[in-house]
């Protein structure tokens, strides 16, 4: 770790690194947008445990699972049907943001339920799951930049 002989060459030192701080941030948020994007997709398939305040998924009910069968999907394989949601999963960054989302109504009615279908959470609940790596990353990133040259 970089030492300085006072306040005032600490000060210089950040002074210099601020031009850099937009770039880290980038990165940063970048790589959040990446993370949380393929663990939704991972989710979307599979019943899904508990993830903090995001219920468990229930199963699939009798009908959706024969009207799943009807139209040529596979049974009991919660979210996926055309693979058409899951592809549509994508990030932007909107400094100091990221957004994790689709653009797909059907997106938000699968995350947030409807009053005939409960939520099965893949967006809120991967990043609820990721966040302590996500914080990781940031904090490793911000100091590994300050304590650059």
């Amino acid at each position: 770790m970089k030492e300085f002989s006072s306040f005032g060459d600490f000060a210089k030192h950040l002074e210099a690194l601020a031009g850099g701080v937009p770039a880290v941030e980038l990165f940063v948020l970048q790589r959040i947008g990446v993370l949380v994007k393929e663990r939704a997709k991972e989710k979307i398939g599979d019943y899904q445990t508990k993830a903090g305040p995001f219920a468990a998924w229930a199963p699939l009910g009798a009908a959706t699972k024969a009207d799943r069968l009807r139209k040529g999907y596979s049974e009991d394989d919660p979210l996926l049907r055309s693979g058409e949601v899951r592809e549509s999963i994508d990030y932007v960054t909107l400094s100091p943001e990221v957004v994790i989302g689709s653009p797909l109504d059907i997106a938000l009615w699968l995350e947030i339920g409807t009053e005939k279908m409960p939520p099965r959470s893949f967006l809120g609940a991967s990043a609820f799951e990721l966040t302590p790596e996500l914080l990781a990353m940031a904090g490793t990133k911000l100091e590994n930049y300050l304590g650059a040259a």
